[in-house]
């Protein structure tokens, strides 16, 4: 019998998994494509970002609390997160002491 793929939510044990609100998945042949290991009824969904959205993208995602700094709450996140904020155009330079003020809050 067929198994395809099984969906694993793991524990607290990682900060940044359980952050990042994570889902694993097991496939029943780990060679095949994730076509290959769907039943019948189930159904793949994909989505494609146009390449050219991609910096707009990041900003709204930022504007509603999904960053690097929160998906990766260590120090790696902060300093990504602060380097993003000062290359970014126009948010950068002028909100940097508003950004870093909503952090120490």
């Amino acid at each position: 019998m067929r198994e395809g793929i099984k969906k694993v939510k793991p524990n607290g044990l990682a900060t940044r998994v359980v952050r990042q609100s994570g889902i694993f998945t097991i496939h029943e042949q780990p060679t095949a494509s994730i076509e290959d290991n769907l039943w019948k009824k189930e159904e793949l969904t994909k989505i494609i970002i146009d390449k050219r959205y991609r910096t707009r993208l990041r900003e709204e995602l930022s504007y509603y609390g999904i960053n690097e700094l929160s998906l990766f709450p260590d120090l790696d996140g902060l300093a990504s997160h602060v380097n993003w904020i000062m290359e970014a155009q126009p948010y950068g330079l002028n909100n940097i002491k508003n950004e870093l003020n909503s952090i120490n809050e």
